[in-house]
């Protein structure tokens, strides 16, 4: 799908102005600290698609991953001590057009608890504090969101915190319980839930997996919980060599304004590996009795050659309407959300030892032409990019794309380039521009067009524990020019 929408309404959540001065405190810190800090940094967020754009859920997890700064991953032999480790990460986004501006701060607490003396449990906790540090913006600012439904400037999340017990270590049951706040990204799909889960242990030759949730769903933008249920099972197995089959059924209970909705979803997923380096995988679902959709996929990665070759393929195969806020963010939005298909087409192999060519086709198709509307478009693009690596010095990498779009009415050639350097140094930095036939603000409930965007991008890490981004980015499109600045810290302990 192309973007989710969220379902906003009327909050009373608050938060306590000390998570806001927390926030504030700990960037000030942070970029102070690293004047005195040199020990041996981000890789770069990659581009947004149309493409990519029908992969993103509207979850509290997704909202978490914008605020944590990346890292480079680096082996290290000096690992947090103690049982309890995790992570703080703050950005600040700052937006700007000539008529108008949004400030924001997005917090996020990791902790995890694994003890080697208590092998049989470990905790998990997740959570957010968003901070509109300029107040709400009103129903006609461009920079309008979901947070601004909220009664307070700062909106707290407890995204997951849960417990899990290893019962077959124990003893007690052969396999694992977890209790608390949880999600599974093993699920057909994403649903956060207060409650229980099961999952056992590989039974036999087969290595049968036998798995069973309930509870309550967490809906960010909604007071209560009244009436919502959750509550499913799962079975997956080996049935074959190489092969993977995976039975889902998810019962979803929905107290909605316009009555209670209550919906029964089955998927069905099949993964099988070729040769090592050949990947096919299918998943299919139904609900309330009816089919809904089909993903495929196969892959081919050969390491040695660094040859990768990728076909996919997602169909929307009946219109959707109001269901469980799970199964259906589009309706309050858009009533109706309509069958499509969608393929993608990805080749890429070196042509040296530092040149990488990628070639690809992307198509979106609507069932009907007729039910071509706002986050539900027709388009097909064709792209061919150029990566030189190690140019001229070592870390130095530049990237260039001519791409073809077809949609909308127009057909219209661009390109792309991003130049980047990662030294053998804490820090790297980027720059970059790419086009976009139609781009997605998943948070303001926007579709914008003809979409040209420029970016600056750089990071610096202090130390193991501590690593630091700033970044700036610049979009022209058809009717409005924007200006946004991210700056952020991120903490590991």
């Amino acid at each position: 799908m192309d973007v989710p929408i969220d379902r906003p309404e009327e909050s009373d959540e608050r938060a306590p102005l000390a998570g806001n001065v927390a926030a504030c405190a700990l960037l000030c810190c942070a970029f102070a600290g690293c004047a005195g800090l040199h020990q041996p940094p981000a890789e770069p967020a990659p581009r947004e698609s149309a493409q990519e754009a029908e992969s993103q859920t509207a979850s509290g997890v997704q909202a978490a991953a914008e605020a944590v700064v990346p890292a480079r991953a680096r082996s290290s032999t000096s690992r947090p001590q103690g049982p309890i480790h995790g992570s703080v990460s703050s950005r600040y986004r700052g937006r700007f057009t000539d008529d108008d501006q949004d400030h924001d701060l997005w917090t996020v607490l990791v902790l995890d608890y694994a003890d080697e003396a208590r092998p049989w449990i470990t905790g998990h906790v997740l959570g957010r504090m968003n901070a509109e540090l300029d107040g709400h913006e009103g129903d006609g600012s461009v920079f309008h969101d979901s947070d601004d439904t909220h009664a307070g400037s700062l909106v707290g999340r407890l995204i997951q915190a849960h417990v899990e017990l290893d019962l077959d270590a124990s003893g007690t049951a052969p396999g694992n319980l977890r209790v608390g706040r949880q999600s599974d990204a093993r699920l057909p799909e994403v649903v956060h839930f207060d409650g229980l889960s099961f999952l056992s242990r590989p039974l036999g030759a087969k290595e049968v997996e036998l798995g069973l949730y309930a509870g309550v769903p967490v809906h960010w933008y909604e007071s209560s919980a009244q009436g919502e249920r959750v509550a499913g099972s799962s079975v997956e197995a080996r049935p074959w060599r190489g092969g993977r089959a995976r039975i889902d059924w998810m019962h979803l209970e929905d107290e909605a304004r316009l009555g209670p909705l209550r919906d029964d979803l089955v998927g069905l997923g099949l993964w099988q590996t070729l040769a090592r380096r050949w990947l096919l995988e299918g998943q299919y679902s139904r609900l309330e009795g009816e089919e809904r959709d089909l993903r495929l996929r196969t892959q081919y990665n050969d390491p040695d050659s660094e040859t990768v070759a990728r076909l996919d393929y997602y169909e929307l195969r009946e219109t959707q309407t109001a269901h469980a806020l799970e199964l259906d963010p589009f309706s309050q939005a858009l009533q109706e959300y309509f069958p499509f298909r969608q393929a993608a087409l990805e080749l890429s192999r070196p042509l040296t030892q530092h040149a990488l060519v990628e070639l690809g086709f992307q198509l979106r198709r609507m069932k009907d032409e007729a039910d071509v509307g706002e986050f539900n478009r027709e388009w097909e693009r064709t792209y061919l990019t150029l990566t030189l690596r190690e140019l001229l010095r070592e870390g130095l990498a530049l990237s260039l794309t001519g791409d073809e779009w077809n949609g909308a009415g127009r057909d219209s050639g661009s390109f792309g380039a991003d130049l980047s350097f990662e030294p053998d140094a804490p820090w790297t930095v980027a720059i970059g521009t790419y086009y976009s036939l139609f781009k997605y603000e998943l948070y303001d409930l926007s579709e914008r067009d003809d979409v040209r965007t420029y970016t600056l991008r750089g990071s610096y890490e202090c130390s193991e524990q501590l690593a630091l981004e700033l970044s700036y980015e610049y979009e022209d499109d058809d009717s409005e020019q924007y200006h946004s600045v991210r700056w952020g810290a991120s903490w590991r302990f």
